[in-house]
């Protein structure tokens, strides 16, 4: 009789329908106090309804054998995935999992830690568990979600087909399951502003705006976009949105410096004769500002060099370009192409060729292809195929697509006593695990692109995770 008023129980919570199930479970108990399979279901009630105090209470009165129950420590598990305690969440899924006789995570388990994994740059790891979870339940926006971020993180995303049409894919599964989600809206947006499909990102991006109207990633990832498609006014007021709503963050600074830029590039192809005056006096100001809040100067130098550079104003370039001083090698080299491209649109051969060598030198990675295809063309300067405009060779230039930072819904689908899988299975956690690590401290998502001239491809340091040389000690 007992065990049945647990099934009914179980039954009730896989439905959300905790106030009836909490109160099997406490009528199972308080009829056999010592039946764990109620205990279980009760945690399990108490965790999913953020029940802290409760939760701690019953699970100081466990015996000590039943907190070695798979089930238990899964839960322990969440609570301290929840809790931010990465380390001890994770010790307490893979003990779950490797539990003696086999036993399958639950999809909640699975995606908390697959998501551990993300958050600290472990991306093959995570990618094996989101797979996982997609597999144990129907309700898996979330893990396809995760997948979509695994995806996007390998640096050849913005020009790999195969890539991109996965991650976008996933994403769109994820969207299906919660059509509404403005975080889903504004990465499909983003995914398709990396590959240049720029009104599908608007459409996406202008939805998720629609939903979540008080997020600056968004704005500024809409403002990006309507530049792109000269829609420049709208565009001003978009990422004056983004400042409002986050006015300490250099980077809707820096993206303002750049869409001003394009706004001059834009105005002089159809009138040659347009004055930049207001379009620079704007663009200092921005990235003035940014600089006060921090931002890096070499990267503001590189980036204000080539707004004056679009402006026709190749001298006062290079002269900002030159105050590039103590950078690391690939801004050097950045610094040293965009000189080689100014003087090669002025027909200074032999100085262009020396500074594309010592670009070619710095870059020893070669991070940025670009370079040696600005050297080709200019190694190939009067033959009748090529044709030297301002859009021929690259430049570099920096923004960022600040993201929201990925919260994982969960869909209370926690393994019950009598649903949980204890057949022989692999050792999921110990299977996607490579690295043991220590985790030192949280991670916003900055996905900071590279943007060449010609035909933009790319992408440093997709998803840059931490500014520390090693948060997650291997």
């Amino acid at each position: 009789m007992t065990k049945l008023i647990v099934i009914i129980g179980n039954l009730k919570f896989k439905n959300h329908n905790f106030k009836i199930s909490e109160k099997k479970f406490k009528t199972a108990l308080a009829k056999k106090p010592n039946i764990l399979i109620a205990k279980i279901g009760l945690l399990n009630n108490y965790y999913t309804e953020n029940k802290a105090l409760q939760f701690n209470k019953l699970l100081v009165k466990l015996e000590p054998n039943d907190s070695l129950n798979p089930l238990v420590l899964e839960l322990l598990g969440m609570m301290n995935y929840r809790g931010g305690n990465d380390e001890l969440a994770i010790d307490y899924f893979r003990r779950a999992d490797s539990t003696k006789g086999g036993y399958r995570l639950s999809y909640d388990a699975l995606l908390g830690a697959a998501n551990i994994y993300l958050k600290h740059n472990l991306i093959k790891e995570a990618g094996l568990l989101y797979e996982k979870a997609i597999a144990r339940s129907k309700d898996n926006a979330h893990a396809h979600a995760g997948i979509g971020f695994c995806l996007a993180s390998n640096p050849n995303f913005i020009y790999d087909k195969a890539l991109y049409t996965k991650a976008n894919a996933h994403f769109r599964n994820a969207l299906k399951i919660e059509p509404n989600n403005a975080i889903f809206l504004s990465y499909i947006g983003i995914t398709e502003y990396l590959m240049h499909n720029y009104k599908n990102a608007e459409t996406n991006l202008r939805q998720a705006v629609a939903i979540k109207n008080t997020d600056a990633t968004i704005y500024n990832s809409l403002a990006m976009t309507l530049s792109k498609l000269n829609k420049f006014d709208e565009a001003r007021l978009t990422i004056n949105k983004a400042r409002t709503l986050d006015p300490n963050n250099n980077k809707y600074f820096v993206n303002s410096g750049i869409i001003e830029t394009e706004l001059i590039a834009y105005q002089l192809q159809s009138d040659t004769a347009h004055s930049t005056i207001e379009e620079l006096a704007n663009i200092n100001s921005y990235y003035n500002q940014a600089l006060s809040l921090n931002a890096d100067p070499n990267i503001i130098n590189i980036n204000r060099g080539y707004a004056y550079f679009k402006a026709n104003k190749g001298d006062s370039a290079i002269i900002i370009y030159n105050n590039i001083q103590g950078a690391d090698s690939l801004v050097s080299a950045g610094r040293d192409n965009n000189i080689g491209v100014v003087n090669a649109i002025d027909n200074n051969n032999d100085n262009a060729d020396k500074k594309f060598d010592s670009a070619i030198a710095l870059d020893a990675n070669e991070e940025y292809p670009f370079i040696n295809y600005n050297k080709e063309l200019l190694a190939a300067n009067g033959n009748k195929y090529y044709f030297k405009t301002k859009n021929i060779y690259t430049s570099l230039v920096y923004y960022y697509l600040p993201l929201t930072p990925y919260e994982a819904k969960f869909s209370n689908n926690l393994n019950v006593p009598e649903n949980a899988v204890l057949a022989s299975s692999s050792d999921e956690i110990m299977d996607g695990e490579k690295y043991k690590f220590k985790c030192n401290e949280r991670v916003k998502f900055t996905l900071t692109v590279i943007k060449s001239i010609k035909n933009p491809k790319v992408l440093k340091d997709p998803f840059a995770f931490c500014n520390s040389k090693s948060m997650c000690k291997r």
